[in-house]
């Protein structure tokens, strides 16, 4: 889900501390699954649960586009939360 987000070169994130490993990741970093690629990886699925966890539409960590976020909700609810997505 990553790999294709970063392939559309979708910005932001929702949270810094993913925002700032993403924007120094190289195209080798992804295709390589280096350190540098998974430690952005963990922070990304961190801050997307915490994401769906704070019920909170607006934040100022939150720059990640719309598309993106519904990509993201429906992949963690169907994949992690074993259930339906749910639609904010």
């Amino acid at each position: 889900m990553l790999a294709v987000e970063l392939a559309s070169r979708a910005r932001g994130e929702l949270g810094w501390s993913a925002e700032w490993r993403k924007n120094k990741l190289a195209r080798s970093d992804i295709r390589g699954r280096t350190p540098g690629w998974r430690r952005y990886v963990c922070e990304s699925f961190c801050d997307t649960s915490a994401w769906l966890c704070a019920g909170l539409r607006l934040h100022d960590e939150f720059t990640l586009a719309a598309g993106p976020r519904r990509i993201r909700r429906r992949w963690f609810t169907e994949h992690l939360l074993g259930r339906a997505p749910v639609y904010i």
